[in-house]
This record gives structure tokens, sequence and C-alpha cells, in this order.
């Protein structure tokens, strides 16, 4: 976008004078000397001054022109159905189509395609108001230097990425050509003119621009039979024929661009695409500069005269197109720090050839010095209980990484040369990876090793090298670059949030243009770090960013599922479905892992959003699944996904099944980081919170909530959050078990710990909650009621205010003494209830009916309070007909006990009504 409009006052406009009229004409000719002013005299339009005609079509004209308004330039394309001979109510119905054709281009906002300011009228002639980019056409570009191959495709794959956008908008440029793409000096390419003075169905005809060279324009009617529209030069074969062109014909016409652009010539003549409605187009121009093959053989499948022989969209073409690229750079790859052997001339056989022997640099070759005594040594410094087991963890898990890495170098040292150098980068990468992580868990810092599984995670599998089709490397990137990043991820999986934040931005800064999949990372990465800040907008800005641009479909779902997590946890889950909905797009073209990710978070958000534990089942299932289909799962990822399973299993009250896969996780955290572990604690506390709060099995609760809280305070402290989200969860527990005392006292030491979080945050209401109920248990009124009234102010803030919050609310009112206040406390329950979906309603079942009972029963008890007696009785009949009215299935205890405590709060005013009849006192006579 330009921005040299810095220099001229918006606040105070340019006089109108002769002289100053000039002097601007003058000043913008040399602002923006790539492009061809023709100097006239400014004329008014609308709120625009017109001070030079910089091209023409058959349909209109563009114009420099200067915003009265905000003080600016700007292109100003102007429209004239009339000129084209378009008149009377075609006129009009053409006019409307162009102002919807324009509209729809304004809500294209994409760096690779040139903004809209502005659609409207001005007396009769639709005109579009658009930035003006500093910069030289495509075609300028490519003539003004020597260019190199790379440089040439990131060009083009930008203005294609552009292209995108238009068609995911559901526009179809149709004159595709390196004239209509802008190089801007920012280093941003932006196409124009999408259809807009080259409409569908008009003829092609020339014209001249305001420099005087000709140009494609377009001069027929829309509506004729068998008319063109579109540079012959570049039109795909249908659009000769006269067929309404679709996305495919922008891609043949891009494809022509880049073969010219590569070649030196165009792959056709315009009169063989003419013809190609009768024979097969010829085979492609050789110019005078050779395309490299892989690239030829992409772009020969995009010039293919059939549109459904193409490729499927422009996404698959440019990520070809980019695949073809980085294959080539690879080919001619030195040796890197891995060193080859080689066969003795062909004469010994592979069953009589020695091993490989790695380079120095090489896992094996590090691990056989003192790195295993290393890795002990700095963890048993960190005094914790479970060091000792995580420092043997640790290097039974690096011991088995160096074998994986040696088998795959032998199983491919002696490859083919192409396959071998695949071979050799991916290992590089996975190097890379093991060096990070080894200097990482010799730092003998705290956070080393309580996430040391973490930080183990993080190493690349040497596996996939040794693959038939091993991973490609980014050749955009350099050694330094990925080092960088990998460095980071490390640091982000060790919980040196900051380290990382500062690595990942400095990065950020080096590739603020570079449109590969490290970038996407890089700013996924980076978004999920602010977010474990609290720099909730910032994380929120570059996942967004990262997910809204195209990569090739893993980073660029990845960044689009990361901002989905971000959103499900601000609890924005309209936004996170629409990000779903964009991540399911691509999300057959990535891994399996990545497959899972997705439905692990679609879980999720049925879970949360829509209360549809069904739903959510299904998708954890299906996440399982594909998770399993790896050679070799993750089995990190692996348990994680059972886990979530179990919380909806649960949620669908298929208990045994939760608890199995609740159970197989404690063992899992078992075997990878010992029983000492904060990570092994967390199984437990799950085990706690599932017998607590679904299966109503409270000694069991107790039983897993003590032994994790004993497990946490050793590992992490008295004063830590997970030490008091256990002591909350065990405090609840207790005043089950008639345990009031020693409830109370864990609540409160709970919640001096969590009151220090955000209102926001889930720890701080869910301590403040346990609490409140303790301390309403312990029939503490007035202490319950007013931490009750910060819970529930915590909620509203949170935006998830909890309907049974609020019932408490009015009860506690009566309880203190202050039963009038409960009528708004009544009113507010009533109204969240209402706000429940059918969806939701339906799964949350008789818990609903119960709350609006209880709301009842609450109403009855301050109409007593204030004298209304028969109001009173009204209530109580009411309620004791819906009571009896329930169905609850014999084997539903929930909703049994919740039934049972109604009535023990509800009786005793029934009889003060004198709707039953007082029980007789028990009989003291002895026999």
């Amino acid at each position: 976008m330009d921005t040299r409009e810095d220099s001229l006052s918006p606040e105070a406009p340019p006089s109108q004078g002769h002289g100053a009229r000039s002097l601007r004409v003058r000043v913008a000719k040399s602002l923006f000397d790539k492009l061809d002013i023709e100097e006239v005299a400014p004329q008014e339009f609308g709120r625009y001054l017109l001070e030079g005609k910089i091209g023409e079509g058959g349909m209109g004209e563009v114009h420099l022109a200067w915003d009265q308004q905000l003080g600016r330039y700007l292109a100003l394309k102007v429209l004239s159905p009339g000129r084209a001979g378009v008149e009377g109510e075609e006129g009009e119905r053409e006019r409307k189509r162009l102002t919807r054709e324009a509209q729809a281009l304004a809500k294209v906002s994409h760096p690779n395609v040139v903004h809209v300011y502005e659609v409207g009228e001005h007396e009769g002639d639709v005109f579009i108001a658009m930035e003006h980019v500093e910069g030289s056409p495509l075609h300028k570009w490519l003539q003004g230097a020597s260019r190199t191959t790379k440089e040439v495709l990131q060009v083009f794959l930008q203005a294609g990425e552009g292209l995108i956008a238009a068609h995911d908008a559901g526009l179809v440029h149709r004159d595709f050509k390196p004239s209509n793409v802008l190089v801007g000096d920012d280093g941003w390419v932006r196409v124009l003119d999408f259809g807009l003075a080259q409409g569908p169905g008009l003829e092609v005809g020339a014209t001249r621009s305001a420099s005087g060279r000709d140009v494609a324009v377009t001069t027929g009617r829309v509506t004729k039979t068998g008319a063109v529209a579109g540079t012959p030069a570049y039109m795909a074969p249908e659009q000769f024929r006269g067929h309404e062109p679709d996305a495919r014909a922008d891609q043949f016409s891009f494809c022509m661009s880049v073969y010219e652009a590569l070649a030196g010539c165009r792959p056709f003549e315009a009169e063989a695409l003419r013809r190609a409605g009768e024979r097969a187009l010829p085979s492609p121009t050789k110019g005078d500069r050779r395309v490299p093959w892989l690239l030829a053989r992409v772009l020969r499948r995009g010039l293919s005269a059939e549109p459904q022989n193409r490729w499927a969209d422009m996404k698959a073409l440019l990520q070809a197109l980019r695949s073809a690229q980085r294959w080539r750079t690879l080919r001619w790859w030195g040796a890197g720090p891995i060193v080859f052997g080689l066969a003795g001339a062909g004469l010994i056989t592979m069953a009589n050839q020695p091993t490989c022997d790695p380079a120095s640099t090489s896992p094996p070759v590090r691990w056989a010095s003192d790195l295993p005594q290393q890795v002990e040594e700095a963890m048993l410094s960190v005094k914790k209980p479970y060091a000792e087991d995580t420092a043997r963890l640790s290097n039974d898990r690096l011991d088995a990484f160096v074998g994986e890495w040696t088998q795959a170098y032998n199983s491919t040292c002696r490859a083919d040369d192409e396959r071998r150098q695949r071979a050799e980068a991916c290992l590089a990468n996975s190097t890379t990876s093991f060096n990070a992580v080894i200097d990482r868990l010799t730092e003998g810092d705290e956070l080393g090793v309580v996430n040391a599984g973490s930080i183990l995670e993080q190493l690349a599998s040497p596996s996939p090298c040794a693959g038939a089709d091993p991973p490609s490397a980014d050749a955009s990137v350099t050694g330094e670059q990925f080092q960088t990043f990998v460095e980071a991820k490390v640091d982000a999986a060790a919980g040196s949030y900051e380290r990382a934040l500062e690595e990942l931005e400095e990065l950020s800064n080096e590739l603020p243009k570079t449109a590969d999949d490290l970038h996407a990372q890089t700013l996924t990465l980076l978004g999920q770090m602010q977010a474990k800040r609290g720099r909730l907008d910032e994380a929120r800005y570059h996942l967004g960013l990262a997910s809204g641009r195209t990569y090739t479909p893993e980073p660029q779902v990845q960044a689009k599922l990361a901002l989905t997590d971000l959103l499900l946890e601000l609890e924005d889950y309209d936004a996170a479905k629409d990000q779903l909905n964009g991540a399911q797009h691509s999300i057959s073209d990535t891994s399996f892992d990545t497959q899972a990710d997705f439905f692990d978070l679609d879980g999720k958000y049925e879970m949360f959003a829509r209360y549809d534990a069904e739903a959510g089942a299904q998708r954890h299932e299906k996440a399982l699944e594909l998770r399993q289909r790896r050679e070799v799962p993750d089995q990190s990822q692996l348990f994680a996904t059972r886990q979530l399973l179990a919380h909806a299993l649960a949620a669908k009250e298929e208990f045994d099944k939760a608890t199995k896969l609740y159970e197989a996780v404690r063992e899992y955290r078992k075997g990878t980081v010992g029983e000492a572990h904060p990570l092994y604690g967390e199984a437990l506390f799950n085990l706690g919170v599932h017998e607590a709060d679904d299966r109503g099995r409270f000694n069991n609760a107790r039983k897993y909530l003590e032994d994790a809280l004993e497990i946490v305070r050793n590992a992490e402290g008295e004063s830590s959050h997970f030490t008091a989200r256990i002591k909350a969860k065990l405090a609840e527990s207790l005043l089950e078990l008639g345990e009031k005392e020693e409830a109370l006292k864990l609540a409160n030491e709970s919640w001096r710990t969590q009151q220090s979080l955000p209102q926001t945050h889930s720890d701080y209401r869910a301590s403040l909650a346990a609490l409140a109920s303790v301390e309403q248990g312990n029939e503490l009124w007035e202490a319950s009621l007013e931490h009750h009234l910060l819970l529930n102010a915590a909620q509203e803030l949170a935006g998830s205010v909890d309907p049974s919050a609020l019932h408490n609310l009015a009860y506690l009112s009566c309880k203190a003494d202050r039963c009038p206040e409960a009528r708004k406390w009544i009113e507010a329950t009533r109204a969240e209830l209402a706000k429940l979906s059918p969806e939701q309603r339906e799964e949350l079942g008789l818990l609903v009916q119960m709350m609006l009972l209880y709301s009842q029963s609450i109403e009855m008890v301050v109409e007593i309070d204030a004298g209304n007696r028969e109001r009173a009785i009204e209530l109580a009949r009411e309620i004791r007909e819906t009571a009896e009215a329930l169905e609850i299935e014999p084997g539903d205890t929930r909703s049994q006990g919740q039934l049972k405590t109604l009535y023990e709060e509800f009786e005793p005013y029934e009889e003060r009504l004198g709707l039953r009849p007082t029980p007789p006192p028990p009989d003291t006579a002895r026999p």
C-alpha cells in the first residue's frame, strides 16, 4: 500500500489554484515515476481530484486521484458501461453487475490482491477506489534485471496466492497476465483487474494507454453469445470457444505467464490457442532459456487444453511448484554434516558392504562420549524427588533415538544419489533436534527436569528419513534459521517461555515476507508462547496471521488448529468453529497426527460449545484411530487423546470405559516419568475428579487426590497453583464425606494461593467455588454469600455464568437474612436457563428441570418471608406436582440425590404452610 501521502497534509487539502495543481501533478509524477501519468488539469469527481490518467480500457479509465476527504493518493478506476455501447436496461444491468463484482473484490482482504477502499457511483459511472502501489508491473520487473529462477517463482507464487484469495471469494480473474500484476517496492506482489474493466463475455480489442503503448481491452457486449474475454496471448482455449471461464482458466493463464517468464517466450502462440478447440495443443515452444524439467512438468499440466486435465485448483498448482523448486535445489546440495561411504566400483555386494561411518557431529558419535553421564549429573543437581527417575528415563529415550538414527543412516547411506541426498538433509534436521535437546537437558535447571518428557518429544524421528520417499527440506531456509526455530521449540517445551519468545521474535523479524513453511511455524509457535505469557491479544493476532496466509497444508492447518485451541480457551466458540471449518478444507493433505489434532479440537468444541458428549466421543475416537495408523505412533499424543476420550465417555456416563482410559494414562505416566513426577500426580488427579464428579465415589476420589497432593506438593511446593487445584477438589470430596473442618482448611489454603490469578482464570473460579461450597456446607452463610458474589462476578467477566451459582446466591440471600435480594437472583437463574439451546437442554436432561424446581422453592421461601402466604401455597403445590411427575431412571443416582435434597429443603416449608401433616414426635417409651 502506498504511504507517500504522508508527505502531504491530510488536514490541509491542496490548493485549487492552477499553480498548485501543476505542482501537485509534478510531485505525483516524481513519486510515481514507474507509472505513466498523463498530465492534465485536475478534475472534480465527487470527493476525488483526478490528476492524471494512467490507463484506459473499453469500459473505462484509471486515474491517479487525490482523496480530498482522507488526504491521500489512490488509483480511481471509472467504469462507464455506455462507453462500450451498453445502453438502456442492459446498461443498467451491466452497471449493477460491475458494482456487485467490485463489491465482491472489496471483500477480498489479502496482501497479494490490490486493496479496494470504496465502490460507488457518480453521475451514472461506477467507480472503484483502490490502493496505489509504488512499484513496477511484472512484465517491466522481468525486463529490468537478470532474474534467477527462484526470484521469478517467488514473485509468481505471491501472485498465485492472490488468485487463490479471489477464487475463495467466488471471483475469477479472466485476464491474468504479467501486466496485471504489480511488484511493489515493499516486496509484496499484488494482482489487479479482477474482471472489472475486462468483464465476462466481452470481446477483446486494443487501445492505447496514456503512454501510447498498446494494451488489451474489452469492447464487446456482456451477453453476446460466443464472445470472448481476455488477452488472446494468455487466454485458455475454452475462452476462445466462448465458454464462461472458471478458476481453471486463470490457472492456464498463470502457467502461460510463468512459462514465458522462465523460458523467455510463451509456450503457445495465440493462433494455436484459438485452434485448440479443433485439435490438441502442440508441444510447448522452447525459449532461449531452459525451464527446469520438474517445473516444466508442473506447468505442462496447468497448460492442458481441457480444463479437467489441469490441477485441481490453484492451491494444488502452487504446492506442486514449491515442491518442484525445492527438489531441484536439493539435488545440488553438498554433502552437508554427514559423510557417506562409497562402495568400490560396484564390485562388492550389498551383503558384504561395511556399515557407513557418520561424521563427528552425528548423534551416535556425540552419544559415545560422556553425554549420558552429563545428562544424569545435570538432572541430579536439581534436588527433586523425581530427578533420578527422570535422568534414567531420559537416557533410555536418548539411547533409543541414537539407535533409530544409526539404523536409518545405515539403510540410506548407499542409496542412489537422489534419495541419498534427500535422506541426508532429513537426517541433518534430526541431528539438529538431538543437539538442541541435549543442550537443554544438560543445563541443570528445574524446568529442564520437570519438563524433560516434553523436551524429549521435540526429537525429530529419523525413521521417515529411511523411507522410500524421504521428506524434502526447504531450500529457502538457512541452517541457522532452522536451528533457531528448533531451539525455540525446545525452550517452549521446557517452559522457558520468555527465552523462546525472544528467539521467535528475532526469527520472525528475519522472515517478514517469506512465504514458506518455517514462517508459518514461527508465527504459530510465537502466538502459542504469547498465550502462555498471558499476552492474549498478541497471541490471537499472530495465530490469525499464520492461519490466514497460505502455506503448504501441514503448517497452515496447524496454525488454524493452534488458533482454534486459543479460541476454545477464550470461549469464543463461533470463531473457533470458523477456524475448524477452514482447517477442514485441507485436512486430508496433512499427516495423521495433524488430522488427529483436528478431530480432538473438534471434539472439545462439541463438548464445550454444544454440550454434545456423543459427538465429542466420536471425534476423539476418530483421532485415536488416526494416531494409531502411524507406523510408530507418538505415544504422548496417543495418550493425550485417550484422556480427552475418557472425559467425553464420562460425560456420556460410560463410566467403566472412561475409568479404563484414565487408568491407562496413569500407567503410561508411571512408565515415562515415574511415580514422583507431577505429571503422574496429574493422572491421579484426573482419576480423583472422575471418581468424585462422575461416579460419586468419594472414598475412591479421596485416595487418588491425597496421593496426587503429596506428589505435587513435594515436587512443586505448597504455593504451586497445581497444588492448590488439588486441594480445592479434595476439599469438595471431604465435605461430601462429612469431614467439614478439614475440607474448610484445605479450601481456604487453596483460595489463598489462587486468588492471585486473573479473575477469568479457570483455577481462580474453581478454587472460589470450592470455598463457597464448603462454607455453605459449614453453614457459614454470610461468608459463603460473599464468596458466591465474587464467583458470579468472575464468571460474568469470563462470559460463562453458571445458573447453579445464581441459584446459590438466591438460596444464601435468604439464609443470611437478606431474603428480598433473592428475587433478582431467581430471575437471573431462569434467564440463564432460558438461553440454553434445545441440544443443551437435552444433554443436561433432568438437571434443568431440577434447577427450575430449586428456583421455585427459593421463590416460595421469599414469598413466605414477605408474608404472601397464598402465593407461597400456590408455589408449594406446583413444586410438589412437578417433582412427583419427574421420570427418573432407577439407576440414575445423581438425579435421585438431587430430588432428595430438594425434598429435604422443601418439606419443612410445606409443613409451615399446613400442606403436610406434622409428623408425631418419636415415641421415647421403652417396653
